[in-house]
């Protein structure tokens, strides 16, 4: 390469069409939009790392404020939408209560909201809400030794589904302990914290990089699960930051969190991992392990020697539930348990949600979180308080 022509560009000094910057990052693409709409320019950058495509573009979606779903979906019409999971999406944010959409009407409720614009859907709308959902995988597997795989299962659905079915599937193969106590009663304690195992989920679908076409990766392991997901850190966030209870938010996907947060299936941007060390602070025998890898981001939760107890007394564990769900996420004992156990952890984290905010929160048809709360109620594990009408569950102590 000839450096003559840089080395008079270094000596020339900065102008009004030459400036040095010592990283690609925001201020830099601004200087080159800058540019771009004057009478033209350079930037000098001096780099330590090369930039792939997807993070230029990134950083130039940043310096004009936007994010990539708020973008017009490629050749895609209002008729690639599914009514029905809009109309259960409107219902859910309704019954949030965190937003009032002044309407039931689907369509009109997504243009209010900017899911739709112009007539054409957004790259959100297409995720969330699409016929035929985008090929986005979640791919989890139960791994007895790293090349030895006893299950596996491929989640291809729009973003709602998604996340419900791969935590059905995830919490399947979660061990649980049980306390015997001679009652009718018994406590189960699973080997990892559902709430936790939840948000790392969310966070990894809310989070990814959508232009990245590889899977969100769910690997569980005798001794550990962890949960991969595309795309490095956005906007500057740092793992010393990640590791702090107040850092700032920085939304790649605006819209997508957005839904999830009307729908209250997030509590608050930026709360996802202090939510996550709040629920393992139960359990000490868990250690999490934060990595950015791979052009993405893991999430592992360990499990150390520490034999897991409940109210200090010793516990047999059982050998988990096992099996797999195979055919799809279908009903019986099985995955009643999975579901009762994550209706109780998320009233544990939010006590007095009535079922109709518990199926927002959820995910699940509300006529199942009815079915389970019958059961949960009769059981003695939970207890409504309140009038009917604004009333809501509590865990029983």
């Amino acid at each position: 390469m000839n450096t003559l022509p840089i080395q008079h560009w270094i000596d020339a000094g900065e102008s009004q069409t030459q400036e040095f910057k010592s990283s690609f990052d925001k201020t830099c693409v601004e200087t080159l939009v800058a540019f771009a709409n004057a009478k033209g320019g350079r930037a000098l950058v001096g780099e330590n790392q090369a930039l792939n495509a997807n993070e230029i573009s990134d950083l130039y979606m940043q310096s004009l404020q936007l994010s990539w779903d708020a973008y017009p979906a490629h050749n895609a019409t209002l008729s690639d939408l599914s009514q029905d999971k809009i109309d259960r999406f409107v219902k859910q944010v309704n019954a949030g209560g965190r937003f009032d959409l002044g309407t039931t009407d689907g369509l009109a409720a997504l243009q209010k909201l900017n899911y739709i614009s112009q007539g054409q859907p957004s790259w959100a709308a297409m995720l969330l809400f699409a016929k035929e959902p985008l090929r986005h995988n979640i791919h989890i597997g139960r791994f007895k030794t790293p090349s030895l795989i006893t299950d596996d299962r491929q989640i291809t659905d729009t973003l709602f589904e998604a996340v419900e079915q791969a935590l059905r599937f995830i919490i399947s193969y979660v061990p649980v302990a049980f306390e015997i106590t001679g009652a009718v009663q018994r406590k189960e304690r699973y080997a990892y914290p559902l709430a936790a195992l939840r948000e790392a989920l969310l966070n990894a679908v809310v989070h990814r990089d959508y232009k990245d076409g590889s899977d969100i990766q769910v690997k569980i392991f005798d001794d550990k699960l962890t949960i991969f997901s595309p795309g490095r850190l956005y906007d500057g966030l740092t793992l010393a930051e990640l590791q702090q209870d107040h850092y700032r938010s920085r939304l790649r996907n605006k819209l997508v969190a957005e839904g999830f947060y009307l729908t209250t299936g997030i509590e608050k941007y930026g709360s996802g991992l202090l939510r996550i060390r709040q629920a393992l602070t139960e359990y000490p025998e868990i250690q999490l392990l934060i990595e950015e890898i791979s052009g993405g981001i893991s999430v592992s939760f360990l499990r150390t020697d520490v034999a897991p107890t409940i109210a200090g007394a010793p516990v047999s564990t059982s050998g988990g539930v096992s099996g797999g769900v195979s055919g799809g996420v279908s009903g019986g004992v099985k995955d009643d348990a999975s579901t009762r156990s994550l209706i109780l952890a998320i009233l544990k984290e939010r006590p007095g949600l009535n079922s109709r905010e518990l199926a927002a929160t959820s995910g699940m048809p509300q006529r199942t979180v009815e079915r389970q709360l019958r059961a949960l109620k009769a059981d003695g594990v939970i207890e409504f308080k309140g009038p009917p009408k604004t009333g809501g569950y509590h865990p029983i102590p």
